[in-house]
């Protein structure tokens, strides 16, 4: 056997990566057609994009906004019992170490189009980039022994929020967005 026709060592898809469940598609759905489909979305993009011209559009801004932070309260509820139960532990510190999910999510987020300033965003991107995020880190584990791997995830997370944070801001320069 050549070099070019030996087998090849695989590694195993990120959990991320393998076939998604069915509520996660579900919750999916659900995400997309509230955002894309419904006039409730429509409201937060309006707010997002500009919050004078959607109150005089007639939205009602201070209560779609209040309904904004209590459905992204309910859902990281939510997110925090099955974390706590994927990991059977909690710890009050969890989001605020080096090890927490702050970077990895800004930098999904940006990577994703989701404007910081708010009206701007897609599902589809943030999904895209949450899956690049999770290649990108397996990768970095696979090719990387011992324990500098998780030291190369946080530099590589670091460098792609800030090449997509100034890609982010040229393309909003050159056609104009203000998200």
């Amino acid at each position: 056997m050549t070099a070019l026709t030996a087998p090849v060592a695989r590694a195993p898809l990120p959990p991320i990566a393998r076939r998604l469940t069915r509520s996660e598609w579900l919750l999916l759905a659900i995400v997309w057609l509230l955002l894309a489909r419904s006039t409730y979305g429509r409201r937060l993009y309006g707010i997002g994009t500009n919050d004078v011209a959607a109150q005089w559009a007639g939205i009602d801004v201070r209560r779609t906004r209040f309904s904004a932070y209590v459905l992204a309260g309910v859902i990281s509820g939510l997110v925090a019992v099955v974390t706590v139960a994927q990991f059977a532990s909690a710890r009050p510190d969890a989001g605020v170490t080096g090890t927490g999910m702050a970077l990895p999510a800004i930098t999904i987020a940006v990577l994703g189009g989701v404007a910081i300033t708010g009206g701007i965003g897609r599902v589809a991107g943030v999904v895209l980039a949450t899956l690049l995020v999770v290649w990108l880190n397996a990768g970095i584990l696979l090719a990387v022994p011992g324990n500098a791997g998780s030291q190369y995830q946080l530099l590589a997370l670091g460098v792609v929020l800030v090449f997509a944070a100034l890609l982010n801001g040229l393309t909003n320069r050159k056609y104009g967005r203000t998200g």
